[in-house]
C-alpha cells in the first residue's frame, strides 16, 4: 500500500503507475479538488459536520474511490490567523505602493513600473488571489475580494483523504490513521540533514534502537527497512 501527500500520488500517477500495478494508495486532494466537491450542488456540504469531524461521501468524479472528510478545528483558526497575517502585511505593502503613486512629488508613474511594484508584493506572500487590483500609467487602486476569502474560510480545517481501498480492508478512521502516519515519516526524515552530519565522525553504535536509527532506515541512511505501523 502506498501512502503518499497530494504532491507525490496524483491523478496521472494513479492512472499510469498504481492502477496497472494493482497497488493500493491513500492520498489527500489539493484546495482547488475540495473547493469543487464543496460547490453548492457537490457533495461536500458543511452540514455533514454538525455532529461529528468525519464523514465519507462519494462523487463522480473520482469513480471506484473513497473520499473521507475530515474537520480539524485547531487546525481552521491556525488557517484563519495565518491568512490574516498574510493579507494585512500584503495590504500594507500595497496602501505603501499606492502611497507613491500619488504623493505629489517624484510619483512612480507608469503602468508597467506599478505592474512590477505590485507583482512583486502580490507575489511575495502568495495571496494576491484576494485582492482586486487597478492599475493605470497614472494611479493604482486595490481593494481586498471579500467574496474569494469567504469561499476559503469557509473551507478552513477541511482536509480530503483519497483512496481506492475497500472500507472492508481499511474503515475510515483507521485509514485517517493511516494518512498521519506520513507526517512521522516527513518529521524523521527532517533528522536525515542532523544525523547525515554526524555520520562522517562518529559511530552509529550510539544510536538508540528506536527513532533515531528508524529515521536513518526511511531516509535510506541505515541498513535494513523499516515497516510503518498504523494504531
Amino acid at each position: 500500500m502506498l501512502v503518499g501527500d497530494r504532491g507525490m500520488i496524483t491523478q496521472a500517477r494513479v492512472r499510469e503507475d498504481c492502477a496497472p500495478a494493482g497497488l493500493d494508495w491513500i492520498t489527500a486532494l489539493r484546495a482547488p479538488q475540495i473547493q469543487a466537491l464543496a460547490a453548492d450542488d457537490g457533495p461536500l456540504q458543511l452540514s455533514l459536520f454538525d455532529e461529528r469531524d468525519l464523514a465519507e461521501i462519494e462523487s463522480p468524479d473520482y469513480p471506484g474511490e473513497r473520499l473521507i472528510v475530515c474537520r480539524n478545528p485547531a487546525l481552521a483558526g491556525e488557517r484563519a490567523r495565518k491568512r490574516r497575517e498574510l493579507i494585512e502585511a500584503t495590504e500594507a505593502d500595497l496602501q505603501r505602493i499606492k502611497d507613491r503613486v500619488r504623493r505629489a512629488r517624484h510619483p512612480l508613474k507608469g503602468a508597467a513600473a506599478i505592474g512590477r511594484a505590485v507583482g512583486a508584493v502580490l507575489g511575495r506572500r502568495k495571496v494576491g488571489k484576494h485582492f482586486h487590483c487597478t492599475i493605470t500609467d497614472t494611479d493604482f487602486s486595490f481593494e481586498r475580494d471579500e467574496a474569494a476569502i469567504a469561499r476559503e474560510e469557509r473551507l478552513d480545517g477541511l482536509y480530503v483523504i483519497r483512496t481506492n481501498l475497500p472500507a472492508e480492508a481499511l474503515d475510515a478512521p483507521a485509514t485517517v490513521r493511516a494518512y498521519k502516519s506520513l507526517a512521522r515519516v516527513e518529521r524523521a526524515c527532517r533528522k536525515c540533514g542532523e544525523y547525515s552530519k554526524i555520520l562522517h565522525d562518529r559511530s552509529l553504535d550510539w544510536l538508540p534502537a528506536g527513532h533515531g536509527r528508524r529515521a536513518l532506515q526511511l531516509c535510506g541512511l541505515w541498513p535494513g527497512k523499516v515497516e510503518l505501523q498504523v494504531p
